[in-house]
């Protein structure tokens, strides 16, 4: 699913940059970031390290798809997407050559909660690069032409979904999983909703929700630590929070978001013609800040988190039943939710289904897991974490989400010793609550007439033409 199978586990990104390259993680060594706020409300995270002469600087809003006003689902990544499309300045060109000449990269991409935008360059032009990414974030014009193109090209790619079944199946369960809320709906939006969106609308949503208040701007790299703030605080000193406006558009409420529990339900999206079939299985768990977040965090790994996992050993080795099964945890502030993703042949698709959750109730009922799993689990995400220390622009996108969820800055160095802590009564307790109940939503995408039957015996299954996710 778009917002589950699109987004690694948040957890997997604790990957920080060190002052060594050791096996060894020293977490003495990640870099802690200064943080400091400007009147205007916006907080800032410095990471300061001369290893590269280059500059990192990412901006994360509170604001994403499910603030979408119904009806015009698509709006919050649409609005991102054109920022770098021209403003009051410059107009698309203008800003490519920019980016061209100084060698700099800008991306943004929007999720259920938040949206984030980029920009990476060289640490000699922080000024230039900042005043830059200030003025894209602050004063975009939403050019009529390029709102255009840009829905024709987004048309394009959501017409293509039917030839991806994965992405299907995505879709899918999100509808399914969060039914009736705001989450239901893909970020990029459906085919009829987009061309509904215009200038007033993106104006609108911009002016409602890309404020300082409650954004978090974190600069990492090579810079001069005694006039960082200064450079940024001219940037953005006339960006404030009063800026709604006439053009204000309605949008979803920004209020704490209550997700039922998650009821046993299976649905086919038929697909004619597919020789294989798409599973999704899914159910709604809880935020990141939960304690159980560790547990949680090993207890998949055993049984699904990687090549060595349960389902994978089972289902695939032993059975024969796909080439790749998986799951995840996937924890957000305001909800979570956990996910298996396969896939099989059209004749193989109730064994898969039944097979995955019987070990799932197996592993919960007898309470099968073992010290050796949930050590080895542990030896392998604290083996992993310092080898996968990706950059410092992880580090620091790290600590805006953990902004974002509320979580203290010392979040990062103490994931490991929190992992730690987690022993194997912890473990079979979490998976004998998590698991013992059969409460998943189930997707499958196939050919109906030869998955239909099948995915009756499993119970009532609800039908829909994969048009209607488009």
């Amino acid at each position: 699913m778009s917002r589950i199978f699109g987004i690694v586990l948040t957890a997997i990104c604790f990957f920080g940059w060190l002052e060594s390259s050791q096996a060894e993680l020293d977490s003495s060594k990640i870099l802690t970031p200064e943080v400091f706020t400007l009147e205007n409300g916006l907080k800032v995270y410095a990471l300061h390290s001369s290893k590269l002469p280059t500059i990192y600087l990412s901006l994360m809003f509170p604001v994403g798809s499910m603030h979408d006003p119904k009806g015009k689902e698509g709006l919050a990544s649409l609005t991102a997407d054109l920022l770098d499309k021209g403003t009051e300045t410059f107009s698309r060109s203008d800003i490519q050559e920019q980016l061209d000449f100084l060698g700099a990269s800008y991306g943004s991409g929007t999720s259920s909660e938040t949206t984030s935008l980029s920009l990476f360059g060289l640490s000699k032009d922080l000024k230039v690069l900042v005043s830059l990414f200030a003025d894209l974030v602050q004063n975009p014009a939403f050019p009529k032409v390029e709102l255009n193109q840009t829905v024709k090209r987004l048309t394009g790619l959501i017409q293509n979904t039917p030839d991806d079944l994965s992405a299907l199946a995505s879709r899918g369960i999100d509808e399914d999983l969060f039914a009736g809320t705001p989450l239901a709906h893909p970020s990029m939006g459906y085919i009829k909703s987009i061309r509904l969106i215009g200038q007033k609308d993106l104006k609108g949503f911009h002016k409602a929700h890309f404020l300082p208040k409650g954004a978090s701007l974190a600069v990492a790299g090579d810079f001069r630590q005694s006039n960082l703030k200064e450079t940024i605080e001219n940037a953005f000193k006339n960006w404030n929070s009063n800026q709604s406006g006439k053009e204000k558009v309605e949008s979803t409420p920004d209020k704490p978001l209550k997700l039922s529990e998650t009821q046993f339900g299976i649905t086919l999206i038929n697909k004619p013609g597919a020789t294989q079939a798409q599973i999704r299985i899914a159910r709604i768990a809880f935020e990141r800040k939960d304690p159980r977040f560790y547990t949680a965090w090993i207890v998949n790994q055993v049984l699904g988190g990687g090549f060595t996992s349960r389902l994978n050993q089972f289902v695939r080795d032993d059975l024969g039943l796909t080439y790749s099964i998986r799951s995840q945890f996937e924890f957000n502030k305001n909800f979570g939710v956990y996910s298996l993703a396969t896939f099989t042949k059209n004749e193989t698709v109730y064994k898969t289904i039944s097979e995955t959750l019987k070990l799932l109730k197996q592993s919960a009922e007898k309470s099968e897991l073992t010290e050796k799993e949930v050590s080895s689990s542990k030896s392998y995400i604290s083996g992993v974490f310092p080898m996968q220390i990706q950059s410092i622009d992880s580090l620091a996108d790290l600590y805006l989400r953990g902004a974002f969820h509320e979580l203290p800055l010392n979040f990062v160095r103490d994931f490991i010793p929190e992992m730690m802590k987690v022993n194997l009564d912890e473990a079979k307790k979490f998976s004998k609550d998590f698991f013992g109940k059969e409460n998943f939503k189930i997707v499958v995408v196939g050919d109906g007439a030869a998955v239909l039957p099948q995915l009756r015996k499993l119970g009532r299954v609800q039908v829909k033409s994969f048009q209607e996710l488009l």
